[in-house]
């Protein structure tokens, strides 16, 4: 038996990764995006009924008794305190109010709201317990839980969303989540990727390697996971970046980065364990590829194809929901 999905604030499809992922039959009634590379990214990986621009557009008694799942994460800046935190007087944040009444006017068995954990907080919880409120006035029995990517799944990324998921008849029990993955962040690399990747710019290295960055964890290199993406990942501005084997590579590293490199005994990825190297000959530094990042989101190489450029791809995966995270929903919504 099939069932009937529509998405909102859809992104390049985290919520049908997940559903291909844990083999589930469905049809997508309706997805929506308001970015243009999105939708292009959606398009081409997905087949859907009907894809909206804005969610404006979408007329939720058209779909009444259609749709078995509804799905959404809002526009996180308004809550996020890496935005400038306006709530509702955001127009990103006001798009909540779009979303309960697409729930109200559709009806779905069952929905997951996701947003940044800040949200539950926000205004002293004020918004989040009206939230709350309103998805139970509508007829929903609702769980709430801050899911670590990380702490709670086990996968190499360091994220933390809260999710509301509500059930018509049944209360779901987010605590059941567990973790299913213990993997590193090593294990999604590439050995061999394209020179442009490389951080041969002086000055970059030099930003990179600022010890007041790296102390907190505005900046990473070779950890056992990768800190939160953004869209600034391809900019070289904040994000994670890896040292990896090259024999006699003769990269031309700077002094901050030698020190730091012999200081912190990093050991390049990849490095042979039956060979003695010297981690600053032997190695380069980069950043991660597009590919890399949304393994590291969850997407596998399998079910999803990026056809958009670097730096939208780097977007894309800085505000996608990470993949295991609807996995683990999921499992528990069956």
């Amino acid at each position: 038996m099939s069932i009937q999905v529509a998405t909102v604030f859809s992104g390049i499809g985290a919520f049908e990764q997940a559903l291909i992922d844990s083999n589930i039959t469905h049809n997508i009634v309706f997805a929506c995006d308001i970015d243009k590379f999105c939708k292009k990214a959606y398009l081409h990986n997905y087949k859907v009924d009907k894809f909206y621009d804005n969610i404006e557009d979408i007329k939720g008694s058209d779909y009444t008794g259609k749709v078995d799942i509804l799905v959404g994460g809002s526009p996180c800046q308004s809550f996020s305190i890496a935005g400038k935190r306006e709530g509702m007087e955001d127009p990103r944040g006001q798009l909540i109010h779009t979303f309960i009444k697409l729930l109200e006017d559709i009806k779905p068995k069952q929905f997951i709201f996701e947003n940044v954990k800040g949200l539950k907080t926000f205004s002293n919880g004020e918004v989040f317990n009206w939230l709350r409120r309103k998805f139970r006035e509508i007829g929903y029995k609702i769980s709430t839980r801050i899911i670590s990517s990380r702490v709670d799944l086990g996968f190499p990324q360091s994220r933390e969303r809260i999710f509301i998921v509500g059930d018509i008849e049944t209360r779901p029990s987010l605590s059941q989540i567990q973790s299913v993955d213990q993997s590193t962040l090593v294990d999604y690399l590439d050995r061999c990727v394209d020179d442009k990747y490389n951080i041969m710019n002086p000055k970059w290295q030099s930003w990179i390697f600022k010890s007041i960055l790296l102390t907190k964890s505005k900046m990473a290199i070779n950890g056992d996971y990768i800190i939160c993406q953004t869209a600034r990942q391809y900019a070289s501005w904040h994000g994670h970046y890896v040292i990896v084997y090259k024999k006699n590579a003769n990269f031309p590293y700077i002094q901050e980065a030698i020190d730091y490199i012999t200081n912190n005994k990093i050991i390049p990825f990849f490095s042979p364990v039956d060979e003695e190297i010297n981690p600053i000959t032997d190695s380069i530094l980069r950043r991660l590829t597009p590919t890399e990042t949304l393994r590291l989101m969850g997407f596998k190489d399998a079910n999803y194809k990026n056809i958009c450029s670097d730096s939208q791809c780097y977007k894309q995966c800085g505000n996608s929901i990470i993949v295991p995270m609807l996995n683990a929903i999921l499992s528990i919504l069956q």
